[in-house]
């Protein structure tokens, strides 16, 4: 049986997944990539893993964002790149500089209340903010390029079913 995971993410609008979606189209043919591009409705950035899916874990989550308080942001992704992976699958990420701080901050917020909830694994003790275009063998240098943002507004935890490429939004919270 396929594993199942929980995660928070932030996700992009449609209009601005579907530009990432063209970016990666371009990046294949202009780098030689061979990967599938992650299509556009599981596209996101994820703040931290919760852990092994469990209708319990999903109510302890809940708990966490029950009390984040967090204002909307704006994120800005300006480069892609190469992260290591396992050999043929490193993922061609998109990532940021200064315009990815506010995910950076919303991340330690929310790290700090899933432990104030139990969750004491939550986090790792270092974040990268980016976004999973497609898994390849040919890594990719830091390139830059056009700028693509969004408004961020929300939080939604996802049950992921690793390894049939699915993604159920099990509860999304907004950010006041």
């Amino acid at each position: 049986m396929p594993a199942e995971t929980l995660f928070f993410a932030v996700r992009p609008p449609p209009a601005i997944a579907s530009e990432i979606s063209r970016l990666t189209h371009r990046s294949r043919d202009l780098f030689g990539l061979k990967g599938a591009a992650i299509p556009e409705e599981r596209l996101h950035a994820t703040l931290a893993l919760v852990g092994d899916y469990d209708s319990a874990l999903v109510e302890t989550a809940s708990r966490a964002m029950a009390s984040l308080q967090a204002r909307p942001l704006h994120v800005t992704f300006d480069r892609m790149y190469s992260f290591k992976g396992k050999p043929g699958g490193m993922p061609l990420v998109l990532g940021g500089g200064d315009g990815v701080m506010g995910l950076r901050f919303l991340q330690k917020l929310l790290v700090s209340e899933m432990r104030r909830v139990g969750l004491v694994g939550a986090g790792k003790s270092s974040f990268t903010p980016h976004v999973t275009l497609l898994y390849d063998r040919t890594p990719v240098p830091e390139t830059p390029i056009d700028p693509i943002s969004w408004p961020v507004r929300e939080i939604v935890l996802v049950h992921s079913l690793v390894g049939q490429g699915r993604h159920i939004d099990l509860k999304t919270w907004p950010l006041v």
